[in-house]
């Protein structure tokens, strides 16, 4: 060891954690421990409207734990500096880092460990999304929840969810609904439970709409666009600001419409698909991050695909399709 090295230097911080917090996300508490009280504070930020989520479903106690260290370093980066991630995933762990941030997930231990820069903890959008989200939701998916690509909502009496590409308009339609009174469960991801344990989940407290969204919704002309840590533009609206719409946590049934945008048409229609049809889609266009749950998917895809499936061809005239899609309790 050099002479002006410690072994804190090599080892990193070696003390008590003595900040913790447990949250019940998508229904599986996970424990992040901290020896900063800022890093829970900005997990709260992220996690937090779980605890406040009542009775609403029973909790998985399982002891899955991140720990999140805020390291010493001898220059702070500064918080308006972009983070950016490697990731590597492998036999069930996880690696990334940015330059000095070091994360790291062992999915069959049900651990996470962190080691993170104050420059880093400054920026309380992007460490939560690439250390508080990415890790908890890494451990709590495994073998536990599935996650699928899609947006949701509900009213409390009929559940939807929107499947389809990138671009294919789910969080517009998620907006609209909210619009017309429905409850947002899932903007981007929804997760569904193992075998026994089925229900949807969704982990959503805002939505995030491309920047022409302005277009169909001339309310929306005063929000600026923003970086989001992924590097996609977009417009952040809090489920809180449209009318008396609140984020919801779980739904016990859903109803699932993969998209067709149509449009050459104004007018939109719905016609029911096959299980076989919708398995098809699932298995064929699984993205990067939804590919390594390729095993949990097909241990339980058949609870999900024994819901109501649709196609709904979408088409510009999306503020009637709420009333379209309200059709179908009764068909």
């Amino acid at each position: 060891m050099p002479a002006n090295m410690t072994a804190e230097d090599i080892l990193g911080y070696q003390g008590n954690l003595d900040h913790e917090r447990i949250y019940p996300l998508l229904g599986v508490t996970v424990k992040i421990r901290s020896n900063d009280v800022k890093i829970i504070k900005n997990a709260d930020i992220a996690l937090g409207h779980w605890n406040n989520a009542g009775n609403d479903f029973d909790v998985d106690n399982s002891n899955l734990c991140l720990d999140i260290i805020l390291q010493e370093e001898a220059e702070i980066n500064s918080s308006g500096e972009e983070h950016l991630f490697i990731h590597r995933y492998r036999d069930d762990i996880y690696l990334a880092n940015c330059d000095k941030n070091i994360l790291v997930a062992f999915r069959n231990a049900g651990k996470g460990l962190a080691y993170v820069t104050e420059g880093l903890v400054n920026d309380i959008q992007g460490f939560n999304w690439f250390v508080v989200e990415a890790l908890s939701l890494f451990l709590v998916t495994y073998r536990r929840r599935v996650p699928v690509h899609a947006s949701a909502v509900t009213n409390g009496k009929l559940a939807v969810a929107f499947m389809g590409k990138s671009g294919a308009g789910k969080s517009s339609l998620a907006y609209v609904f909210m619009k017309h009174g429905f409850d947002l469960l899932a903007e981007d991801v929804i997760y569904f439970g193992m075998e026994d344990d089925f229900r949807i989940w969704g982990n959503s407290t805002k939505i995030h709409l491309l920047p022409d969204a302005i277009k169909l919704f001339p309310e929306l002309s005063n929000c600026v666009p923003v970086k989001r840590p992924n590097g996609k533009i977009k417009i952040q609206v809090p489920v809180n600001d449209v009318g008396k719409i609140k984020p919801v946590h779980c739904v016990k049934n859903i109803d699932i419409c993969l998209l067709k945008p149509d449009r050459n048409s104004r007018d939109s229609r719905i016609e029911p698909i096959t299980p076989d049809y919708l398995r098809d889609y699932l298995l064929s266009s699984l993205e990067p991050g939804f590919n390594i749950e390729l095993d949990s998917l097909m241990i339980s895809m058949e609870k999900l695909l024994k819901q109501r499936l649709y196609l709904l061809t979408v088409g510009s005239d999306i503020d009637a399709v709420p009333d379209l899609v309200s059709e179908i309790q009764d068909i």
